[in-house]
């Protein structure tokens, strides 16, 4: 018996990409496939164009729904998966801007899938330019499989959509997209399967193709202080650890991960926003406003890293010290950041960072 796999792709005023990205999933080689598009309330002609592939293809299923981010369109696929899929189904998850990669999914893979059963089988992966004429070298992982818990948390490096997740996952742990989060929703997700899962098995096989474009996370970085980008991703770290806690009692496990993330998105914010020029008391303040935050005497150098805790212990030890070594790092690296733009050396930097013209 052949797997149902899902595939739930969030559109939002993705007319230019829509058909190319369905398109990626209808031809590859195994066809047992639900092409789940949700439109969060597009303003252009996505929901238009979705509605024609559903007519066209019977493998496609529109949903619509008033605009309300990313994270509930996924949320809104989950559900229509975990309603009408299998026991044995899984998971996948694709951007309207994304792809998958040419027959990546054969049959002889999802017959190994049958077989095994592991909760994840996560993906290897290569990025894109914008217009998807050069890519970059891919990102492979060895095949091996691995435990869930707290060692598969950090075992997934790749995009959280380079995965297929069992119905499991969702069913019995009722794992969601956190709602109320602008960026790294995903990584909060991943972290959560990675954990509840039994075994995650790492794939060479290329899967998914990540178009860079100018409205990702790093454009929204740029737009907001180093504090307002930071503070809601160290937020959605411990909000992680709290949603698997509550689990204790069935998991008989605990974890401190997103925990130990949020200490190094928090080295992350203060050291961002001293390059950036800011204010040392900005950081005290902030500290001072979220008690909940992590206390960084407790950061163990195995959680986060030999650099990250000797950071660390510089910021609690020599604050003065540690400002004026990134207040020096800023003054040189935001220059050449804003060179950097300048569009010869942008296309130098691109034919850099993807180097190759053709899929490999």
């Amino acid at each position: 018996m052949k797997l149902d796999i899902y595939v739930i792709i969030p559109a939002y005023n993705a007319e230019e990409y829509i058909y190319a990205t369905v398109h990626s999933v209808l031809q590859q080689p195994y066809k047992k496939i639900k092409i789940v598009i949700v439109d969060d309330g597009s303003t252009d002609g996505t929901l238009k164009q979705s509605r024609q592939l559903e007519t066209l293809y019977p493998q496609v299923c529109v949903l619509h729904r008033k605009n309300g981010g990313v994270s509930n369109a996924r949320n809104m696929g989950i559900e229509y998966a975990v309603k009408t899929g299998a026991d044995d189904a899984y998971i996948a998850f694709l951007d309207a801007d994304d792809s998958w990669y040419p027959n990546y999914l054969t049959d002889a893979i999802v017959d190994e899938l049958t077989a095994e059963q592991h909760d994840i089988y996560a993906f290897s992966m290569l990025n894109s330019d914008e217009p998807m004429q050069r890519f970059s070298a891919p990102a492979r992982y060895e095949q091996q499989t691995v435990p869930g818990g707290n060692t598969g948390i950090w075992k997934i490096t790749n995009h959280f959509a380079s995965c297929l997740y069992h119905i499991t996952l969702f069913r019995k742990w009722n794992i969601r997209f956190f709602s109320g989060y602008k960026y790294s929703e995903d990584k909060f997700f991943k972290l959560q399967c990675a954990f509840f899962a039994k075994s995650i098995q790492l794939r060479p096989e290329l899967m998914y193709i990540y178009r860079e474009n100018s409205t990702g996370a790093m454009k929204k970085s740029n737009e907001l202080t180093s504090i307002e980008y930071y503070l809601p991703i160290i937020n959605g770290w411990l909000e992680s650890d709290q949603f698997i806690n509550r689990w204790s009692n069935e998991t008989g496990v605990t974890t401190h991960c997103g925990y130990s993330l949020a200490s190094i998105y928090f080295l992350d914010m203060s050291a961002a926003h001293l390059m950036r020029h800011g204010r040392a008391a900005e950081i005290k303040r902030t500290i001072k406003e979220h008690p909940h935050y992590p206390c960084f005497l407790e950061m163990r150098m195995e959680d986060v890293g030999e650099i990250n805790y000797r950071n660390q212990q510089l910021l609690l030890h020599h604050p003065h010290l540690y400002a004026w070594k990134y207040r020096l790092r800023g003054m040189i690296e935001n220059p050449l950041r804003a060179v950097s733009y300048w569009k010869p050396i942008r296309h130098f930097i691109n034919q850099r960072k993807y180097p190759l013209s053709q899929l490999p």
